[in-house]
């Protein structure tokens, strides 16, 4: 992903879209438990390791709460998806119906158990008291594009380098 315009913006790269919406409609995942895919050889299959399941499903029950309040839900059973470098477990999800802004679907999902917040309560509070996390800046922050008036799409920014005319500052 990449915006800029008169010597600031960002580009970056990420697998975890948080929502897409056109019209009524969202399509959004649970995106959580990976393996490198260096070491995919010597570890369990992801999709049989109890550990990164159990992740992923943290994550997919915490969605799953939240995106029943804004419409009629589905899911796809959990999968796995190949990225450069990893493996990662996905759960998508449609949910049909919506009547909120994106500003407003933002602020529903976001954060997500995938960014280390849960329960969502205790987690985020948790997170923002630990000292080496107070700088946090963009990492793990929504970033926002609109098409049109009825298509958006919002990202999670894991791996990320934005700047201005005070420099770069690089989030990973």
């Amino acid at each position: 992903y990449g915006f800029w315009n008169e010597g600031r913006g960002v580009i970056g790269a990420t697998p975890e879209t948080l929502f897409e919406l056109e019209g009524t409609t969202m399509k959004t995942m649970a995106l959580a438990g990976s393996c490198p895919k260096a070491e995919a050889v010597d570890r369990i299959p992801l999709l049989k390791d109890p550990k990164e399941l159990k992740e992923h499903q943290i994550v997919v029950d915490d969605l799953a709460i939240r995106l029943k309040t804004l419409g009629w839900m589905r899911s796809d059973p959990v999968a796995m998806i190949e990225l450069p470098t990893l493996f990662h477990l996905i759960t998508r999800f449609e949910v049909t119906g919506i009547n909120k802004t994106p500003k407003e679907i933002m602020r529903h999902l976001h954060p997500t158990p995938a960014m280390g917040v849960a329960p969502r309560a205790y987690g985020y509070q948790w997170l923002k008291d630990l000292t080496d996390q107070k700088d946090r800046g963009f990492f793990g922050a929504p970033l926002f594009f609109r098409k049109d008036q009825e298509q958006s799409v919002a990202l999670v920014a894991i791996r990320s380098l934005f700047w201005d005319a005070k420099g770069a500052r690089i989030f990973a």
